[in-house]
């Protein structure tokens, strides 16, 4: 009988529990646990696609089961919870990020992305806040708004103001300038992800939308490579990014993928018996057949399915 690995990582400590299944990936804490592992975590980072840095292209992988021409992957289901994110920005500026993997002088060996992610940050903006003038190229950047509102201009003479309800995919190709601002006289909150797209070089271009996330209607697409029907585009085809809003009780199968990302923006949900608070986050390879659930008062996820890792060389 081959195991699910599941990992939970909470004050600075890695806890990783085999959990026997067969082709799935058993619910966190619904099976005996067979070993458990501690081992302390380093804060440190590193990002991709900014500063002119180039990404890998992505190589495809198959599920649970392998297969001809695939990689077999085991079962893991890796937890990490929202006070072991590193914590960036500028507090000065009115600026405070938390980063779930390496990024900008923040370098860990361990957690540079995960699947075809390079960056997932959770930024908090003061009123009048926001980032100057800077470079990306042959990154996918996807914004997902959580409060406020935030302005955005670029190089190719876009310009507009994003607000909670909306989704914005960037593909910098080439490379594109650009610059973000609160333009709330509150705080502004939203979510910023990265990925590798499918190929590398051509034009900058923007894609924008409303969204409007039913109670307990599962998952909605809202940025895909694969031609969703109201999603935003991404240079990306084996990338899919989904949401959901789940009251008490609610649940939401996720996506058959040998790489699902599970990042809960607000609120409580439960991955099997698992809580989830705000900020925590599911790192899921070579699982399937698993669900997320609201918990007490219900909560919002973005969920990432993704078919391939990078591949570098």
């Amino acid at each position: 009988m081959s195991a699910a690995v599941v990992a939970v990582i909470a004050g600075g400590i890695r806890h990783v529990t085999s959990l026997p299944h067969r082709g799935q990936c058993s619910s966190p804490a619904s099976s005996p646990a067979l070993s458990v592992v501690s081992s302390p975590v380093l804060p440190r980072a590193r990002r991709c696609g900014g500063r002119g840095r180039r990404c890998g292209r992505a190589r495809r992988v198959r599920g649970t089961g392998g297969g001809r021409g695939g990689r077999r992957l085991a079962g893991v289901i890796d937890i990490r919870r929202a006070d072991t994110r590193y914590r960036g920005g500028d507090r000065q500026a009115g600026i405070d990020t938390r980063h779930a993997f390496s990024f900008s002088g923040h370098y860990d060996p361990d957690n540079t992305g995960f699947g075809l992610l390079t960056a997932v940050n959770d930024e908090r903006l003061e009123p009048g806040a926001g980032f100057g003038e800077h470079r990306h190229r042959d990154t996918e950047i996807v914004t997902w708004m959580v409060e406020g509102a935030l302005e955005h201009r670029d190089s190719t003479g876009a310009a507009g103001t994003l607000r909670p309800g909306q989704v914005q995919s960037t593909g910098s190709g080439a490379g594109i300038l650009h610059t973000e601002r609160n333009a709330h006289t509150g705080p502004t909150r939203f979510l910023q992800m990265w990925l590798h797209p499918d190929r590398h070089g051509g034009p900058p271009r923007h894609d924008r939308a409303d969204v409007t996330l039913p109670q307990d209607g599962g998952l909605v697409p809202v940025a895909s490579g694969r031609g969703h029907a109201g999603a935003v585009a991404l240079r990306q085809a084996d990338a899919v990014l989904h949401a959901a809003r789940l009251g008490e009780g609610g649940t939401a199968a996720l996506p058959r993928a040998p790489f699902v990302y599970v990042h809960v923006v607000r609120g409580a949900l439960r991955l099997g018996e698992e809580p989830l608070g705000e900020g925590d986050s599911a790192r899921i390879t070579g699982c399937r057949d698993l669900e997320v659930a609201g918990a007490e008062g219900g909560g919002e996820a973005l969920v990432w399915e993704m078919h391939a890792e990078p591949s570098y060389g």
